[in-house]
């Protein structure tokens, strides 16, 4: 990822508002909150020069004062907005790419946003008329809205009634023109002066909800008949204001109610966060946090229903619930449900840059249970740079996520999040002496003695590293990290390690398709559930591991383990 793009990112940190209880004592947080009431006192230093412009005596006595001000939080409101129109597809995804920027500079926030600063700047190409200057810094004031939950609150009960309310309106004109024909009808002929036409009527039908119709038009009726229907249009004159603000009574109820359990559904997401680092291990001197929680623990622990786990796992953006039974192999499958997680910062799911040439994929975050623990913990005991998939998979349950990365189809390559995932990966290819791992789980079914497995682009049972068609141009160094990778992984786990014995990827996998896009040394390293998961050994092999790649592949810092986040107990 360019430095740009890192740019971008850090940046829109300024504007995000879903932080999580656990993110709030962090820094991009508390920049945040910063950012937001600078804005907020720029908005009412604005305002407050408004106001008093207002005054002709104080205008004509502190022109410059005032002139100051106005130009001063222009300048700031200029930034904010620049880079709010820059970051906004960092903060939401229909809003990426050039399109989405217009996209959002045409929405309510991004149109208030432009049309109160950048006209100051046209005043200097050509002439603006001062009344209209002054009427486009009023719209700043709309600016402020952003900063208020209640009109948040308000918007969402009129979104959730707009249904009832537009069948409420339909209704009200429809009645309210039949009964204005009617008046015309029993009135015409009493008083043909005053009722000379049916628009005239119309008119003085829905004047009456003002209060006053007779400020718009007189046409007060005189019959019987009329009177009733007067009384009538009167009637409806109540209803006019009782409906809808029963309907949005009401929804103020339910977007309250709802609100109320997207905020717990966020506090017991933040806890299960929690609790897997409560529920860290001591091994080899390091602490871990937890691999998987059971459902019965969480729920016993944090004292909340099965539906609220759910509900709380479906909300977060870095947990997921597993059938860790699926890991096992078939005549020893369980259903075992268990919630894990994973790190997220993209869209696709996470990349991260730690300035090494070595980079570490992971396509299978979704369906593969604990290949993104295993991943992510060699890749950060290394010091390597990570990208992994972790929201879209072949049989993704979520709308929108159904894509599988690993085998790379038509309907992959046109999918935008793949797109971004494969262009991640190249940019970290184009670092000197770059080498590329794309980790993989190997089913439970296959049994062999084997726990990791090297492929390159042989075909199966293929012993050789002298391969026409290996996916790495340095055979030499890739047969030493084999020799040094089977002899220290297996001295530190007991795991062993084959090359092309037990697996071949196919010719539609991820490795051939980032082949095809750059010449750099790559292979895939597939590891077993029994390596990741369910033998005790699995936290040596992970360092293990990371310190065979760092040994030999690390060429842009200095070889070996990054463990200082490990000496203390993640709380």
């Amino acid at each position: 990822m360019k430095r740009i793009d890192w740019l971008r990112k850090d940046v829109a940190q300024l504007f995000r508002d879903d932080y999580t209880n656990q993110e709030k004592d962090s820094v991009a947080y508390r920049c945040k909150k910063l950012t937001d009431y600078t804005v907020l006192f720029f908005l009412l230093l604005s305002a407050l020069e408004i106001f008093l412009s207002t005054f002709d005596s104080f205008s004509a006595s502190h022109h410059s004062l005032l002139r100051v001000v106005d130009v001063v939080t222009t300048i700031v409101f200029t930034i904010e907005v620049s880079a709010r129109i820059w970051t906004c597809g960092e903060i939401d995804e229909k809003y990426i790419g050039w399109k989405g920027r217009i996209k959002y500079c045409f929405s309510f926030y991004g149109l208030i946003d432009i049309i109160s600063t950048f006209p100051f700047y046209v005043n200097f190409v050509i002439s603006v008329p001062y009344d209209l200057l002054k009427v486009l810094r009023t719209a700043r004031l709309f600016r402020i809205f952003r900063f208020l939950a209640s009109v948040d609150i308000l918007y969402k009960a009129f979104c959730s009634k707009r249904k009832e309310l537009v069948i409420s309106l339909q209704l009200l004109c429809i009645m309210t023109f039949i009964l204005s024909i009617l008046l015309f009808s029993v009135e015409h002929k009493v008083q043909p002066n005053v009722y000379r036409d049916g628009l005239q009527t119309l008119i003085w039908a829905f004047s009456q909800y003002i209060g006053q119709p007779q400020t718009v038009i007189d046409c007060t009726p005189v019959t019987t008949a009329g009177h009733v229907i007067s009384f009538m249009i009167g009637i409806l004159g109540i209803a006019i204001f009782a409906v809808p603000a029963g309907l949005i009574g009401s929804a103020f109820l339910e977007v309250i109610e709802t609100q109320q359990k997207e905020n717990e559904t966020k506090e017991n997401a933040s806890r299960i966060e929690s609790l897997m680092l409560l529920r860290s291990v001591k091994r080899e001197n390091l602490y871990w946090p937890a691999i998987n929680l059971t459902l019965g623990e969480i729920k016993i622990t944090l004292g909340i229903s099965e539906e609220e786990v759910l509900d709380a796992v479906s909300y977060s953006d870095g947990l997921r619930i597993k059938d860790l039974g699926s890991a096992l192999p078939d005549d020893k499958k369980e259903e075992v449900f268990v919630v894990n997680g994973f790190f997220s910062n993209t869209s696709y799911g996470s990349c991260v840059d730690r300035d090494s040439n070595v980079t570490l994929v992971n396509a299978f975050g979704p369906s593969a249970n604990g290949l993104s623990y295993f991943a992510w913990h060699v890749a950060k005991l290394g010091g390597f740079n990570y990208v992994a998939n972790e929201n879209f998979s072949r049989i993704a349950g979520k709308e929108g996520y159904r894509c599988a990365f690993w085998g790379v189809t038509d309907e992959t390559k046109a999918n935008e999040h793949f797109q971004q995932f494969a262009t991640d990966i190249l940019d970290f290819s184009e670092r000197k002496d770059a080498w590329v791992v794309i980790l993989a789980a190997e089913q439970p079914s296959r049994g062999t003695e084997f726990d990791f497995h090297f492929a390159f682009g042989g075909e199966l049972h293929e012993s050789s590293f002298d391969l026409p068609n290996s996916t790495v141009h340095d055979k030499e160094k890739l047969k030493t990290l084999f020799d040094d990778f089977s002899k220290s992984v297996e001295a530190a786990s007991g795991y062993k390690t084959d090359a092309h014995q037990v697996l071949a990827p196919p010719k539609n996998n991820l490795l051939y398709y980032l082949h095809q896009q750059t010449p750099v040394n790559m292979f895939n390293l597939y590891a077993t559930y029994n390596a990741m998961l369910f033998n005790k050994n699995n936290y040596k092999g992970m360092i293990a591991v990371a310190d065979a790649l760092s040994r030999n592949l690390e060429s842009m810092q200095t070889p070996g383990l990054h463990t200082d986040d490990y000496k203390v107990r993640p709380l």
